[in-house]
């Protein structure tokens, strides 16, 4: 309960500081848009300690681009990981709440990277295939196994790939959907992992060998 009660005070405190625009002698003007931020993503560790968040910022001239920053809950400070020039999203606590992993670049790279919780540590683990932009409909692009030693990632290659966390070597590549995959997920035991793809189709692989199982078909759209 005291865990809830602080993710709950965290987000509401995250929300007031981002979304609420000072208090001003002159009315909001077309300029003042560009200044105006969103959170995006947000994703409580295990524990309840830290919140992981996106921010969205329009203060370019391009296209919004996303930041990510980890907040420790009691003491309401936020670092942020990486860079302006190395934007960030889908953020996923491992289960045992070792690691942070998440999309976006580091450095020169980009793709599948890992971070400690208290910001330390950004590690490059492997490129991932993904499209231009992240839907906000879309189901998870990576998740952690169980026992947090291994990542199961999306991409649009029309494949689900998993990789060992510590050294980001591909263990399996998932192979059998005919678009892109949008969105990956373990069994509890972590025996199975399934996979939902743009076309409209889900399907379920053995995780120890990268084996089909089974596909779900009949859906009118894709399976997010």
């Amino acid at each position: 309960m005291k865990r809830a009660r602080a993710g709950t005070t965290a987000l509401a405190w995250l929300a007031f500081a981002i979304t609420c625009y000072p208090a001003a002698k002159r009315p909001l003007q077309t300029a003042d848009l560009a200044r105006l931020r969103s959170v995006g993503e947000v994703a409580l560790s295990p524990d309840g300690s830290r919140l992981a968040y996106t921010i969205v910022y329009r203060d370019g001239p391009g296209r919004p681009y996303a930041r990510l920053w980890i907040m420790s809950v009691a003491e309401a400070g936020s670092i942020a990981i990486g860079s302006k020039e190395e934007p960030a999203g889908g953020p996923e606590w491992s289960p045992d709440g070792r690691w942070l992993a998440y999309e976006g670049r580091v450095g020169d790279k980009s793709g599948l990277a890992v971070v400690r919780p208290d910001g330390s540590g950004v590690r490059f683990l492997a490129p991932v295939e993904s499209t231009n932009s992240r839907m906000p409909e879309t189901g998870k692009r990576l998740a952690w196994s169980p026992d947090s030693q291994r990542l199961a990632t999306a991409s649009s290659d029309g494949t689900g790939k998993v990789w060992e966390a510590a050294s980001g070597r591909e263990l399996l590549r998932l192979e059998g959907h005919l678009n892109s995959v949008w969105a990956v997920a373990w069994s509890p035991d972590g025996q199975w992992l399934a996979t939902g793809s743009g076309d409209g189709t889900a399907q379920l692989w053995e995780a120890a060998s990268g084996r089909e199982l089974l596909i779900l078909r009949g859906h009118t759209n894709s399976v997010r």
